[in-house]
């Protein structure tokens, strides 16, 4: 009975250490099991790759006579007020109307004008090339304009230097240049990239411009886009759609993964090991994100009411993923 005795109480005993090894270990094997970082300076770029729409304020002009052209000025020059585009030779030619161009007019309404003496009515940049949006795609329509007005495929431009034109044929066009608009939409998850009244870069297939975010719209599961500047860029008035990537966000600071930050009464921050080996809870500030990874403040950063806020330093180690 006795060595029956003894050996649930050694029973017992294996348990009972057992259970508190465990119970001592567990802390520590959950530690091992963090997943931690070390917090590095670099640099923060936030870019986004989008087709853009170009809006102009422009006006297509027409013949006001039957003639031979002699044209003045060629495509792109800048233009002032009162400046001679053409001339045309007022005589009988051989071309009979065929109405090559009663479509593109049609498409450009009132956009259209005619003026005698072929002189620039305001300054701007010379095109001879007109895609027929020209009074659809505007300043003062674009924000009300929806995506699905857009013409699939767009409308090619049309070159309309020739020899010789008939009365009210389209001949050439003015675009004012002090102010131009990149229109594009883009989903929830992008949208973000963009803000309001942020000066931003615009990478064109023929060169660069800076550009400002004028206008942030939502449109149905899109947002349109609205960049304006008043930079010169050499398709600005042949080009209706480009390609471009749109550098949002340049920053230097600790670059992070999203998943280590959390929110904690309504503070954005993350949790540090100290040298003590515990985990503090530690607030940043976000200077930009592109839904993966952020740019946060280093060492402090001053808060919306004029605080002075310490933060992550360089090589301190953050937890990831602390949820």
């Amino acid at each position: 009975m006795n060595v029956k005795r003894n050996i649930l109480l050694v029973i017992f005993l294996v348990v009972a250490v057992g259970l508190g090894t465990v119970i001592y270990l567990i802390p520590g094997i959950s530690d091992m099991l963090t997943k931690t970082f070390t917090a590095e300076y670099g640099t923060f770029q936030v870019t986004d790759d989008a087709d853009f729409y170009i809006v102009r304020e422009e006006t297509v002009y027409l013949a006001a006579g039957t003639g031979k052209i002699n044209y003045y000025l060629g495509q792109n020059e800048m233009v002032r007020k009162g400046a001679a585009v053409l001339e045309i030779h007022e005589e009988a030619i051989s071309r009979e109307d065929t109405g090559i161009y009663d479509e593109l007019k049609e498409r450009i309404g009132n956009g259209l004008a005619i003026q005698g003496n072929y002189q620039v009515e305001y300054g701007g940049i010379l095109s001879y090339y007109v895609d027929g949006m020209e009074s659809i795609l505007r300043p003062d329509t674009m924000e009300a304009f929806p995506y699905e007005s857009l013409p699939i495929p767009l409308p090619e431009p049309v070159n309309l230097v020739r020899e010789d034109a008939l009365m009210q044929e389209p001949l050439y066009k003015v675009c004012r240049n002090n102010q131009w608009y990149m229109m594009t939409w883009v989903d929830s998850g992008r949208v973000s990239k963009y803000e309001p009244g942020k000066t931003v870069t615009v990478y064109l297939p023929k060169g660069e411009v800076r550009a400002v975010v004028s206008n942030i719209l939502p449109e149905g599961e899109k947002w349109k886009v609205i960049l304006s500047t008043n930079r010169f860029y050499e398709d600005f008035a042949m080009k209706r759609k480009v390609g471009a990537t749109v550098l949002t966000s340049d920053y230097r600071g600790i670059i992070l993964p999203n998943d280590a930050i959390i929110k904690e009464e309504e503070q954005l921050g993350v949790y540090v090991i100290n040298k003590r080996e515990e985990k503090v809870f530690t607030p940043v500030k976000v200077l930009a994100t592109d839904g993966e990874q952020s740019c946060i403040a280093v060492e402090s950063y001053t808060n919306e009411n004029g605080e002075k806020i310490n933060t992550v330093d360089i090589y301190d180690t953050i937890v990831r993923k602390p949820n």
